[in-house]
């Protein structure tokens, strides 16, 4: 990319519109912008690069600073580019957002920023600011950040890079190559290494606290179980938390595991032995209580039956007594069949004569609808024909109103034609009076104008050589003031050397007494520093306590925790356990009471079956004198199983729940005695001896546990207290022992520097007096030059003062014109007063002279000020003149035009008077008559068609009344005829209806005949009277015969059963021979109490086993987990110590580092390119490859090599010329670098801004150099600068000028060469 020409507007400096034509300053080579600090030479630069991306070069300027504060509010801002690239000519423009004045009335409005991008192939250009930026980025291949790194190496950027450590040049090439990706993974990776270590610490103190919850108890029933063997290598293993130990924690699980097996084993063995003698024990008692049972129900069913046989014989015979009443019941069944068949007959009749009465209403109503609907057929006919005559009477109203319309309508535009006449007549006649108005007073402005005009341009006549004289005033006056300067700054630098020498002499005396202070509080801090000698040691000492203190404190919390919540669940236990207990206490009576109803029931059904004669098969006994009977209610077998399960559930319940209470308690002595257990106790408790607790079985209670506890936690919270105050006290003397060594060592610093400073003073004292020596010297020569200067301007020739008499005052001179030129400065330089009083005198002199020319040079500048007024008023008069010309032509032409339509509109007003109209005549000859009478006519024709319209307007809402009643008429004449044909059809139907009815009358005449001749004498309540009587009787009759055959049936059914019974239970004996019952019940309690703590101790184990298996498998899969992740943990841990160079040993690169040191390297390789040109092959740039420590950040720090003596440095050491080199070459490089990274884009322009005037001439020579190198081919390279010697060096320049008075305030610039 390479600018062709800049047009800037309003920008920056720029007040107001400058182009810069880069063509004229050739297509390759060096060119230099100079110029005027502050006038805007970087601004070149900003306008190319706010044009191409909306943004400028520095930091510091913004968008909204582009507006320039010089420029008129008139005037626009913008810039405008033309560039080439790749051949081809692109232009862009671009405004900022600005506030400019309103195009119309006062204030101002925001002009919003916008940019427009045009195509060298027609394309339609690109606007909008975004869419412009975008579409550079895309042609350039560059964004803004990356156009400005490679084609500007901006103010104050140029050591920023060489002299910054590794961390800054990395934030620098972090913005630049965005290698911030890098850091970023290096984070990632660092948060992964603590994420795994997490997870590994995680799983390692959860395989702890499974392996701390391992239940170890003595089984002294088993042979060989080495208990004391297994719980002691336990205990040492949970005091070390399992460290490295988890392998043979598992092992000695395992083994526990092996001998609970065994345990469990054994009891299940002795259960299952309990239990079946538990059960023979049920089977023998259940006999004997099934064989009681039976004895007694047998008896009981043979009194049941000899009552029954005498009730059976009685119902037998009421049930034949019953049966010989039929013949009577056959008889009054058909007698009420015939009741029923009357009633129903006389039912019907009623039926009928409420027909006949409903028939004959009908017919009566009939008649009256049909007459009535003929009486309104007929008034309707007469209504219909009196509406249709009234229709046809309307025929004529439509083709009324149209001739009305029409008619109103003619007379109507007339009208509007001649009113718009008459007015615009007045309107032209007004517009007439006002342009002759008009016309006359511009011909008497013009007149005056013109006069004024003559005279302003005799006064700028008369002061057309102001400028001459002025300039001589100037040049006289700046001579004077050189001379007041001088002489002004030599009696200021001699009264500065003075003053100096006299506070040098003071300050001398100070510093000796505040030597002497000092070395009074050297030897007091020695004394102090002595007394806090061994502040370190007790430091250390005492934050080693207190963090063990608070280590201990934490455990002793936690253990304090989990006993706390050991104590809850073991009160929640205790709770449970209460219920469980009541729970088995209830089950284990429901289970007993239901086995032993279950085995009655099974006695009374083998009793059920006995027979005398036949066995037992229970017993095998052929008698059976008192068989069981059998219950009403027999329990299932089911049921009983079910109650025996809950017992047991219920049991094992019982069991469980002690187990883990006694488990509870066990844990939580062992809590209690893991605090004193190691050199703890020793260490923090050595004065807690009297807290000791009662042991209840070998187990501590728990509320003497909690108490100890408490009790405890305050003695170490005193003692945590106690080491953190000897903490405080120990890092408080440490802060005092740094505090005075640094106050020793600032001591000191200051004694050597009091000492360099009393030195310096003494040496400058004498230095001062032969200052003030040669200042007398220099003093008395400028006092000597000024009054020669006082003289001659004081005897200037009459001919210079008549020449300046139109401008001076005529003041008289004043000022001494006695002035002893032969005063000699031996005569005044003996004594300070002397000096004093002769420059003060002539400075009054020079002063005084300079306030009269200055009063000369006031007066011929105002004389000038007064011509410019007048020749700017002169202008504006010229203009005001030739605008009143014009506008006195304007007004001409007017009138002109007024007069044309005035004829215009009079010859149409007589056309209109002449036609013949509705209302009357014409006038015979409207053409003579006058301009005023012609009109007025006009307006008394206008008021007659205004009265004929009202009239035609009353006409035509007649006529609309009579349509609109002609439409009412059409619609209600076709209404009428329907409501005529309705009220025919209605008689019609009526007619019909009432023949219907009297033929449906007579039908039921005749039916009504039949029944009253079928129905006989008898009336309907005679009938039913004796059809319910009838009913009765025998309703009697079938009730008594079904009570007797239901009696009948239920005796022989209880007699059978009865019967069937005895038969059975006398079948039935079990045959239990000489059991004792007592003994059985006594020997069964003893069982169930031993099954009670079998299942017990069962339970117990079974809990801890399961316990013990849970923590096996889950710390089995847990540490091989573990393996797992401590294997990831190395690597990730690895590979992060890697990419973020914290590696052991290492060198401190990160990866982030590692990739910006190649970066570097390529950086430097182009850098020193140019370096070595500039420097004669003196210097080369070098990355230092270790870092000075390596616990610091390394990798970008950046040294030279001196090839004059083979020495390896820091770039730091160079001097500023030096400096300077190695920065451009540096900055050159790394353009170069983001151009090759870019994609090998090839800017054709690039500038260098500042910094040449630390040069040498032979280092200025090597830049140059270096500089043309770079502009080889067709390139060119612009360096912004104010340096001479680039001036002279350089032929192109581009040369910015800030203008500071005038009508052009505000920068501008040329090309020059």
């Amino acid at each position: 990319m390479k600018p062709e020409k800049l047009t800037v507007s309003a920008f920056g400096p720029y007040g107001g519109k400058l182009e810069i034509d880069f063509t004229r300053l050739g297509r390759q080579g060096l060119f230099l912008i100079t110029g005027d600090t502050g006038a805007g030479k970087t601004t070149i630069f900003d306008a190319i690069a706010f044009a191409l991306y909306g943004e400028a070069s520095g930091t510091v300027r913004e968008a909204g600073m582009f507006r320039s504060k010089y420029a008129k509010e008139d005037v626009p801002t913008f810039v405008e580019l033309e560039f080439a690239y790749q051949g081809k000519k692109y232009r862009v423009k671009r405004n900022p957002e600005y506030l400019r004045p309103k195009g119309r009335g006062s204030g101002y409005t925001l002009q919003k920023a916008d940019a427009t991008l045009e195509y060298p192939d027609g394309r339609q250009p690109v606007t909008k600011m975004r869419d412009v930026t975008k579409a550079v980025e895309e042609l350039i291949g560059l964004d803004y950040r990356q156009f400005t790194q490679i084609a500007m190496i901006a103010q104050g950027d140029f050591q920023k890079l060489l002299l910054a450590g590794t961390v800054e040049r990395s934030e620098i090439f972090r913005q630049i190559f965005h290698t911030r990706m890098y850091q970023e993974v290096q984070n990632l990776l660092k948060d992964a290494a603590r994420d795994q270590w997490k997870a590994y610490d995680e799983i390692r103190r959860s395989i702890s606290q499974y392996m701390n919850g391992v239940i170890c108890v003595d089984r002294p029933e088993l042979d060989d179980y080495p208990f004391h063997r297994i719980f002691a290598e336990l205990e040492v293993l949970k005091k070390a938390k399992f460290e490295g130990k988890i392998q043979r924690g598992l092992e000695l699980l395992g083994e526990l595991l092996t001998w609970d097996k065994r345990w469990l084993a054994k009891l299940e063995e002795e259960l299952n032995h309990v239990e079946n003698e538990i059960q023979k024990e049920d089977r023998l008692l259940g006999k004997i209580e099934q064989n009681k049972r039976i004895q007694k129900e047998r008896n009981e069913t043979k009194i049941l039956l000899e009552e029954k046989l005498p009730q059976l014989e009685e119902a037998k015979k009421a049930r034949e007594e019953t049966r010989q009443q039929g013949k009577e019941e056959e008889r009054l069944t058909m007698e009420i069949r015939e009741g029923k068949e009357k009633t129903e007959k006389f039912q019907e009749l009623s039926s009928l004569n409420l027909q006949l009465e409903k028939t004959r209403t009908e017919a009566i109503r009939h008649k009256e609808k049909g007459e009535k609907a003929k009486t309104e057929a007929e008034d309707l006919r007469k209504k219909k024909e009196d509406r249709t005559q009234e229709w046809e009477s309307l025929n004529h109203v439509g083709e009324e109103r149209e001739r009305l319309f029409h008619r109103r309508d003619v007379i109507q535009e007339k009208k509007e034609e001649l009113t718009n006449l008459l007015e615009r007549r007045n309107i032209l006649e007004r517009e007439k009076k006002d342009a002759i108005k008009v016309q006359e007073e511009k011909k008497k402005r013009a007149e005056q104008l013109e006069a004024e005009i003559n005279g302003f341009q005799e006064q700028v006549e008369a002061l057309k050589d102001r400028e001459v004289i002025l300039e001589v005033l100037s040049g006289r006056k700046k001579e004077l003031e050189g001379q007041q300067a001088r002489l002004g700054k030599n009696r200021q630098d001699l009264e500065q050397t003075e003053r100096q020498q006299g506070i040098s002499q003071k300050e001398e005396a100070k510093l000796l007494v505040k030597e002497k202070q000092l070395t009074e509080e050297w030897q007091a801090l020695l004394r102090q520093q002595d007394q806090l000698k061994n502040a370190d040691r007790e430091q250390v000492e005492s934050r080693h306590q207190a963090e063990e203190c608070r280590r201990f404190s934490e455990e002793f919390d936690k253990t304090e925790k989990r006993f706390t919540g050991l104590e809850k669940k073991y009160r929640k236990q205790q709770e449970l356990y209460k219920e469980a207990a009541a729970e088995w206490e209830q089950a284990r009576e429901e289970a007993y009471h239901l086995e032993r109803r279950f085995l009655d029931a099974q006695a009374g059904l083998l009793a059920r079956d006995l027979q005398d004669g036949k066995k037992c098969p229970v017993c095998g006994s052929i008698h059976h004198p008192a068989p069981a009977s059998l219950l009403e209610e027999v329990p299932e077998k089911s049921r009983l199983d079910e109650k025996k399960r809950a017992l047991s559930e219920a049991e094992a319940r019982v069991q469980e729940l002690g187990a883990e209470i006694r488990h509870l308690k066990q844990q939580m002595s062992q809590e209690w005695q893991s605090i004193w257990s190691g050199e703890e106790k020793d260490l923090y408790f050595s004065d807690c001896s009297e807290i000791t607790l009662p042991e209840k079985d070998g187990v501590l209670e728990r509320d003497k546990i909690k108490q100890g506890l408490t009790e405890l936690g305050k003695r170490l919270k005193e003692r945590l207290k106690k080491a953190e105050e000897a903490l405080e006290q120990a890092e408080e003397n440490q802060q005092r022992l740094k505090k005075v060594e640094i106050q020793k060592k600032e001591m000191e610093e200051k004694r050597n520097k009091l000492g360099e400073q009393i030195q310096k003073i003494r040496a400058g004292l004498g230095g001062l007096v032969g200052t003030r020596n040669a200042l007398l010297e220099q003093l008395a020569l400028g006092i000597q030059e000024a009054r020669e200067g006082i003289f001659r301007e004081n005897n200037r020739t009459k001919s210079e003062i008549r020449t300046e008499a139109d401008l001076a005052t005529k003041e008289g001179n004043e000022g001494d014109k006695t002035a002893d030129k032969t005063e000699t400065r031996e005569s005044w330089l003996n004594g300070a007063g002397d000096w004093k009083t002769a420059t003060q005198a002539v400075l009054s002199q020079l002063e005084k002279l300079m306030e009269r020319i200055g009063r000369q040079e006031e007066k011929a500048r105002n004389d000038l000020k007064m011509r410019n007024d007048y020749q700017r008023t002169v202008q504006k008069k010229v203009a005001e003149l030739e605008q009143c010309r014009e506008q006195f032509q304007e007004k001409r032409s007017r009138l002109q035009v007024l007069e044309n339509q005035s004829m215009e509109d009079k010859k149409r007003l007589l056309q209109g008077l002449n036609l013949k109209q509705p209302w009357g005549q014409a006038y015979e000859s409207p053409e003579k008559l006058t301009e005023e009478d012609l009109y007025r006519a006009g307006e008394v024709a206008a008021g007659k068609m205004e009265i004929t319209l009202a009239r035609m307007e009353e006409e035509i809402v007649k006529n609309r009344r009579h349509l609109e009643r002609k439409e009412v008429l059409g619609q209600e004449i076709p209404k009428l005829e329907q409501e005529i044909q309705k009220q025919e059809k209605i008689l019609a139907q009526v007619q019909v209806e009432q023949t219907r009815l009297l033929t449906e009358q007579k039908h039921l005449q005749v039916q009504r005949e039949q029944l009253l001749k079928a129905l006989g004498e008898k009336t309907r309540e005679e009938w039913i009277q004796e059809m319910e009587h009838n009913q009765q009787k025998l309703s009697r009759l079938i009730q008594n015969r079904e009570k007797a055959e239901q009696t009948f049936v239920q005796y022989s059914q209880q007699v059978a059963e009865l019967q069937a019974k005895y038969q059975t239970l006398k079948e039935q004996d079990l045959g239990t021979g000489e059991m004792n019952e007592e003994e059985l019940i006594e020997r069964q309690r003893q069982r169930l109490e031993q099954k009670l703590v079998l299942s017990g101790k069962k339970q117990e184990q079974f809990a801890a086993y399961k316990k013990n298996q849970g923590i096996f498998d889950s710390v089995q899969g847990s540490w091989q987990e573990m393996a797992v992740v401590e294997q990831d943990y190395v690597w990730m841990k690895a590979l992060s110590d890697t990419a973020n160079g914290t590696l052991s040993g290492k060198r401190k690169i990160e990866l982030e580092t590692y990739i910006q040191m190649a970066y570097f390297d390529r950086i430097l390789r182009r850098a020193n390119l140019r370096f070595l040109t500039m420097s004669g092959g003196q210097y080369e740039l070098l990355r230092q490859e270790d870092g000075d420590n390596k616990k610091e950040k390394a990798g970008l720090e950046l040294n030279v090599i001196d090839h004059y003596n083979g020495t390896e440095r820091s770039v730091k050491t160079l001097s500023g010329g030096e400096s300077f080199q190695a920065s451009l070459s540096l900055a050159l490089g790394l353009s170069d670098e983001i151009q090759s990274c870019a994609g090998g884009i090839r800017l054709d322009t690039m500038f260098v801004d500042e910094g040449f005037g630390s040069l040498d001439e032979e280092a200025l020579n090597q830049a140059m150099k270096a500089l043309l190198g770079l502009a080889e081919g067709d390139r060119m390279v612009g360096i912004i600068s104010h340096v001479a010697e680039l001036k002279e060096r350089i032929e192109k320049k581009i040369i910015v000028t800030k203008n500071k008075g005038g009508d052009e305030i505000g920068s501008s610039a040329r090309i020059a060469g």
